[in-house]
């Protein structure tokens, strides 16, 4: 997952600034984006973003299986649905690779191995005057048959990574929302 922001503009002040601090940044038609070198979890502290600037994440689906191992990630919002993807990879070496790419602003991230161990994190960017808190809490950890009765929303989403991991050389998104 990488965190970015997108400024309305191709404001050059805010291009070099975002560089001075540090971010992966680039001129996109319209728009300032910069990518955060992003840690488990931190607070950047980058005076006075514009109003209009927004922040968002890009998630991945991906994984599948070998023989004797497997994982599966996917993406999900807060009631347990999947995402619409910004781009969906159909070409290339795709076998337990990166398969759809989505940008939100939070997300449950739900990785499950072949063998049905899950964790669930929840991640998300709050705005707090002219800072950026960032949180990837940990959620749940356990066996897919044992998920919690509070957790049962998420059981779709669930069953969709633990799916994933145990499809062999897994080529294709298995939890996305058509769109």
């Amino acid at each position: 997952m990488e965190l970015w922001v997108k400024i309305p503009g191709e404001d050059m002040d805010w291009f070099a600034f975002l560089n001075s601090e540090g971010l992966h940044t680039q001129l996109i038609k319209g728009y300032v984006i910069g990518k955060f070198d992003y840690p488990e979890s931190v607070e950047y502290n980058i005076a006075d973003f514009p109003e209009d600037a927004e922040f968002y994440f890009v998630f991945w689906e991906y994984g599948g299986s070998a023989t004797n191992t497997g994982v599966g990630v996917i993406v999900c919002d807060n009631r347990g649905e999947p995402f619409t993807p910004t781009e969906i990879y159909t070409t290339g070496h795709l076998a337990n690779k990166i398969h759809a790419e989505f940008q939100e602003k939070c997300g449950h991230i739900i990785e499950c191995t072949k063998h049905g161990q899950c964790w669930i994190f929840w991640v998300q960017a709050d705005r707090i005057h002219d800072s950026i808190s960032v949180s990837n809490k940990p959620v749940w950890h356990g066996n897919v048959k044992d998920l919690p009765n509070k957790y049962k929303h998420l059981q779709k989403a669930v069953n969709a990574a633990w799916k994933k991991a145990n499809i062999y050389h897994c080529r294709k998104a298995v939890y996305i929302k058509e769109g």
